[in-house]
């Protein structure tokens, strides 16, 4: 299937914008337990998967740039923002700092970015040394990287460092799949199998416990085929699926909507307990939707 640029483009933002949406399910508790059988092996894997399939090779000077600009600048505002904020809250100057310190550290709200800052430039530098098959072996190394770490049990490293070791592993398959995505008949038939099987695995609790975050996966024999054939199934199907404007939308502003969208989701729960509203998590979790997309059009139409 030949795609122009701009096609391109909005297919790859709707793939964020539905796996953001699964954060979301994820962090309000919304989805009943099947629905998250099927987002919890590739919500979180599956943005390193983009990231790698839109990986482009540029001199290493060029790249640290790109790194510098797209990921580690906004980190460090995002990072003074969320300082700000908490400042505000509890009217203390030392309780800002402190948020501002724990999350340039990689704290619990950004600590994607900074991962993801990680698996570039590991990626880049076993790029720029290795000369052939870098993907086939990154994704062996982050394999054994995968099973050490979680074997000690190690968690919450400055920024992730042990999460990005396993990370750079869908980075590289993302990029190695590049030019390898299924046709539409096998990625309806791969994706058939993988809900099929992210069903069963869920329903024997093979799923339960799985945080990203903290480096734990459930049964970690079961995360892995699964991840790598959920993302390879998802991100082959989503080139046949139409664009939806509102959810391409979201994909656009991940980057922004991740570190604050629990704390805006806080919010929302708190107004609608405070309402008294019936079935409060449902609506509040409806409202920090309608919530979302409105600050996200006002990002687009203010910057």
């Amino acid at each position: 299937m030949k795609l122009d640029a701009k096609k391109r483009i909005d297919w790859i933002d709707q793939a964020r914008g539905i796996l953001f949406l699964c954060v979301i399910l994820c962090h309000s508790h919304l989805s009943p337990n099947i629905i998250s059988y099927l987002y919890k092996p590739i919500f979180l894997t599956g943005f390193f998967f983009l990231s790698g399939f839109l990986y482009k090779n540029k001199p290493i000077k060029d790249k640290l740039i790109s790194i510098f600009n797209g990921l580690f600048a906004p980190f460090v505002l995002y990072s003074i923002i969320g300082g700000g904020i908490a400042a505000i809250e509890s009217t203390s100057v030392s309780a800002g700092m402190y948020v501002i310190l724990n999350n340039l550290s990689g704290g619990d709200f950004i600590w994607f970015i900074p991962c993801l800052i990680l698996v570039e430039i590991f990626y880049l530098i076993l790029r720029h040394y290795m000369k052939s098959k870098t993907d086939i072996v990154i994704m062996v190394f982050a394999i054994i990287a995968f099973f050490a770490t979680t074997n000690i049990g190690l968690q919450r490293g400055f920024w992730t460092w042990e999460v990005s070791l396993f990370a750079i592993g869908f980075f590289a398959l993302g990029d190695f799949c590049k030019k390898r995505l299924l046709s539409l008949k096998c990625a309806i038939i791969l994706s058939a199998f993988y809900l099929f099987i992210a069903i069963v695995c869920g329903s024997l609790g093979l799923l339960n416990g799985i945080d990203m975050h903290l480096n734990k996966y459930g049964s970690r024999g079961v995360f892995i085929p699964l991840a790598v054939i959920g993302c390879i199934s998802f991100v082959s199907i989503l080139r046949f699926i139409p664009t939806n404007k509102i959810i391409v939308e979201f994909g656009r502003y991940t980057l922004f909507m991740f570190p604050f969208h629990y704390m805006i989701m806080s919010y929302t729960m708190n107004l609608v307990h405070n309402l008294g509203i019936v079935n409060g998590r449902i609506w509040g979790g409806r409202l920090f939707v309608v919530y979302l997309y409105l600050l996200l059009i006002c990002i687009k139409v203010y910057l």
